[in-house]
């Protein structure tokens, strides 16, 4: 159960920043930022997302 919930955590926070940060490129606050470098940015929080998840719930298993 913790490891669903630090993975849907995680997860919703990078895609919450990589929304607003896509947005802010749209409306023209941001330069630089493009799809490609979004879903890149996605795939790293995924990334991240995983391996804490993955720590949490072996810590939780351990205790």
């Amino acid at each position: 159960m913790i490891f669903l919930f630090a993975l849907s955590f995680s997860v919703t926070i990078s895609v919450l920043w990589e929304s607003a940060e896509f947005a802010g490129t749209v409306i023209g606050f941001l330069q630089g930022e493009s799809n490609k470098d979004t879903m890149k940015d996605m795939m790293a929080g995924l990334t991240g997302a995983l391996i804490v998840a993955r720590y949490a719930g072996l810590r939780k298993k351990s205790s």
